[in-house]
């Protein structure tokens, strides 16, 4: 009986100790699953249009910018208040404008709310950025890159089921019942997100040892060159996530198939995104060369999807550039985190701004109000876009090698210049040491001759003293 009592209060205390392992992987995991199980987004477009009567002039023009705007500050909001309230109370607000944002397209089809579902939608995505950098708060910093993975794979994970069911139920249900399912579950994500633990930073909020903070991490040269990248490549993967399903209007003039096309690229990219967890610090061996080679690999990728010779094509070409993006962003993320010490919240925020800085200046420049471009040619832009950025990483790469490898072989010469130097001036101490050792010895000879002499000399002396004590005694 003892025994058996006592294997099965072992078998109890691996069982919590493995449930408090994996706690944290369950819940956020899952919370990112929720988040993104939307099966409406693959047929936002077409909600906007069929159902709602919008323009898809308006669409583009006067709704969708909104959400980048909104995007835009409330990344800079969030980051700074989480100083202050804590991460998990924007994940909260986050969540609570999720569900408002499908209340408004429920209930409404006037611009205005329209735009402000735009503006509360993308208020909900800048409080999903806060939630990746509470992950780094809670968790051992060596297990942040395991857990960004496995995070960003149950996100793609949602968004592939979540397409898949759109697609099953688009034949059979409107398309207010796909929003409403959408709702269901951002109500069972902020009720997951009630029983996070609220994390704050640990430093006190200033603005001074903000901007401190911000100029230290961009003078770290390691830190710069994958902000640059991050900023440029998550600023076209934002524009193409959002006129994908525009682009393929045109060549095919059909919506039927978008639910499998998103959910195959977001499918195949959940493996990729596992792929950096299992290389761990390996990656950093090829850190350059993945920079250049996913760059140009993506750009080349959009330029086919611009080309848009057919629907087949466009597709293929859009789920291999997903799991390029998608393969790179937790590198790009864990890169960042190691090298910051504190404040992460804030500058990835601050990270995101600057992608989002950079996306509103594409978006104007290949817009109505510069080049005003179709939307085959705004493709072709991007995947250009990415093509300047790989090739300037490519430059500056290889003048780094050669200025190390100059170096190198600079210091090497000095070196054997120091060794030869050294080396002769041991030679030169070595017989001046022979020669200070000879002259000791001829020293000590002179020394030791001149005892001889002195002893011979008083052995001599010694007689003649006995001679005259004997003379005396006589006397």
């Amino acid at each position: 009986m003892t025994s058996i009592t006592c294997n099965s209060k072992s078998i109890g205390i691996r069982l919590k100790q493995y449930f408090n392992e994996a706690k944290p992987f369950l819940m956020y995991c899952s919370f990112s699953f929720l988040f993104s199980f939307d099966p409406s987004e693959p047929f936002l477009v077409d909600y906007f249009t069929n159902v709602l009567g919008i323009d898809p002039e308006i669409v583009y023009q006067d709704i969708f910018p909104y959400w980048t705007y909104s995007y835009f500050a409330f990344l800079f909001i969030f980051g700074i208040l989480g100083e202050f309230i804590g991460y998990k109370t924007i994940i909260i607000i986050g969540m609570v404008s999720k569900i408002l944002t499908i209340a408004v397209l429920l209930t409404t089809n006037k611009l205005v709310y329209l735009i402000l579902e735009q503006v509360t939608d993308g208020l909900s995505y800048a409080a999903y950025i806060v939630f990746l950098a509470y992950i780094y708060f809670s968790l051992d910093p060596n297990e942040y890159q395991k857990m960004s993975c496995r995070v960003n794979a149950g996100y793609l994970v949602g968004v592939v089921s979540s397409g898949l069911l759109g697609q099953l139920l688009v034949q059979k249900l409107p398309l207010v019942s796909l929003l409403s399912i959408s709702c269901g579950t951002n109500i069972l994500a902020l009720i997951l997100a009630l029983t996070f633990t609220n994390h704050k930073s640990q430093q006190k909020f200033s603005i001074k040892e903000t901007f401190t903070d911000l100029i230290n991490t961009y003078k770290n040269t390691d830190i710069l060159r994958w902000y640059i990248w991050s900023g440029i490549a998550i600023s076209i993967h934002q524009i193409v996530l959002t006129y994908w399903q525009s682009l393929f209007l045109q060549i095919n003039n059909d919506q039927n198939w978008n639910g499998y096309i998103s959910a195959s690229a977001y499918f195949f990219a959940s493996f990729f995104a596992i792929i950096p967890s299992k290389l761990g610090n390996s990656i950093n061996n090829i850190q350059n060369l993945v920079l250049v080679v996913f760059g140009l690999l993506g750009g080349a990728l959009l330029m086919v999807m611009g080309f848009g010779l057919n629907l087949v094509i466009s597709t293929f070409s859009l789920i291999i550039y997903n799991c390029c993006f998608e393969f790179m962003s937790p590198i790009v993320n864990v890169q960042i985190a190691k090298k910051l010490s504190s404040r992460i919240g804030l500058l990835f925020s601050f990270n995101i701004m600057i992608a989002l800085t950079i996306q509103v200046l594409v978006q104007l420049t290949v817009g109505k109000q510069f080049l005003n471009l179709d939307i085959k040619s705004q493709f072709l832009y991007y995947g250009g876009c990415l093509f300047v950025l790989s090739f300037g990483f490519s430059v500056l790469f290889g003048f780094l090698f050669l200025k190390k490898k100059f170096f190198t072989k600079s210091n090497s010469v000095n070196d054997q210049t120091i060794n030869y130097i050294s080396i002769n001036q041991d030679d030169d101490q070595e017989q001046q040491q022979q020669r200070e050792n000879i002259d000791d010895d001829n020293l000590q000879d002179e020394i030791y001759l001149y005892k001889d002499s002195r002893s011979i000399e008083r052995d001599e002396r010694k007689p003649l003293i006995l001679n005259q004590n004997e003379i005396h005694n006589k006397v």
